[in-house]
């Protein structure tokens, strides 16, 4: 994904370009980037804010590892099409995977610099 907030962006995927004014965002998708105009959350993460809507569980717990010091492990394939929603905060990702694993029913365990996430069952 790409949002531009100011000034002009070109992204390109198999020799083609496509150009990305400011209130332009666009996905990859199989056929190629799919445009759309921006959101208030595309830019969230600017204000420590992480914008979930019907995210992939493993989607929504690799963004949250992105702003955590160890990793983020989910134990349980068979789990990462579940879909999350929520705000969560860059600075808070424990809560942020408690929060989630609370909603969906699983199970934490920490580690010394790891979180692995699973069924809880």
């Amino acid at each position: 994904d790409v949002a531009v907030s100011h000034g002009i962006v070109d992204v390109a995927r198999a020799g083609r370009t496509t150009r990305l004014r400011a209130g332009a965002a666009g996905s990859f998708g199989k056929g190629g980037i799919v445009l759309r105009p921006t959101r208030a959350r595309d830019f969230a993460w600017r204000d420590g804010r992480i914008h979930l809507d019907r995210v992939r569980l493993d989607d929504a717990l690799t963004e949250l590892d992105r702003y955590y010091d160890g990793r983020i492990l989910l134990l349980d394939p068979a789990l990462a099409s579940r879909r999350v929603s929520g705000t969560l905060f860059t600075d808070r990702v424990e809560e942020g995977v408690e929060t989630v694993a609370r909603s969906e029913n699983l199970r934490i365990t920490r580690l010394p610099w790891v979180l692995l996430v699973q069924g809880g069952d």
